[in-house]
């Protein structure tokens, strides 16, 4: 049985991306890194559908939206029409700072929430 993107992508739809492994299916040897590339790729694709979802925002220091004033990945002070992203547990960061964190660790950079 071989393995494609989508079928991986089916298989995530039903079951959470940090526990499917390739131990989870059954095939033969050369089709093992077939369904290991469709898995990482399927990761991959998974986490940057979740960090598109997370709600952003253009930053205007004069009506704040809440008391952090700077991201705590480059540990720079939010400035006028920069993009603020925010995380499930309310911390904010640079949408482009914690975006690339988050497309290497599914977690807050500051708490470890999940994404």
């Amino acid at each position: 049985m071989s393995y494609d993107r989508y079928e991986v992508l089916y298989a995530l739809r039903n079951a959470s991306v940090q526990t499917l492994d390739t131990d989870d299916y059954e095939s033969e040897p050369s089709e093992s890194n077939a369904f290991k590339e469709c898995l990482n790729w399927a990761r991959r694709h998974w986490r940057s559908v979740q960090i598109k979802k997370l709600p952003s925002y253009q930053c205007n220091p004069k009506i704040p939206r809440s008391n952090q004033t700077f991201c705590s990945v480059c540990l720079e002070n939010f400035e006028l029409n920069q993009t603020v992203r925010k995380l499930g547990c309310s911390h904010e960061f640079h949408s482009q700072c914690v975006d690339k964190w988050l497309k290497s660790k599914p977690t807050c950079p500051l708490c470890r929430a999940p994404l």
